[in-house]
């Protein structure tokens, strides 16, 4: 985790150094940047969901609600990425959208969680 940090400020000063004589250069230096940590980080995301696999077999949780919740957090790291880039591209009304798409998606994701909620709730009221 340290050296990606590393990267990504060595990258963020260079990158300031470009942008004064070409923006365009700047933000692609950024772009290859993040697509390098994205791989990183989709990597990491492989061995937790093998991690969190594991925690479902042996909580007895089903798998179907770990597969959503490791979707969800899937479409925030991509909406906030895209949000970012598209703040550097001067893009705010494009970052906007992405960011309600994000949102929208992740609620209607979240509804086999709610309903099976208000299930239990209600069987338990019963």
């Amino acid at each position: 985790m340290l050296k990606m940090c590393f990267i990504a400020i060595i990258t963020g000063i260079i990158g300031l150094m470009i942008k004064d004589k070409n923006h365009g250069l700047g933000i692609l230096l950024s772009l290859s940047s993040i697509i390098f940590l994205g791989i990183v980080i989709i990597d990491k995301l492989v061995e937790l969901t093998g991690y969190l696999k594991y925690l479902s077999d042996i909580s007895g949780i089903s798998e179907e609600y770990i597969l959503l919740l490791v979707k969800m957090l899937g479409i925030a790291y991509m909406a906030e990425l895209s949000r970012t880039i598209l703040k550097e591209c001067k893009e705010e009304s494009l970052s906007s959208q992405i960011e309600i798409l994000a949102k929208l998606l992740m609620v209607s994701l979240g509804f086999p969680i709610i309903k099976s909620l208000i299930y239990t709730i209600t069987e338990c009221l019963q």
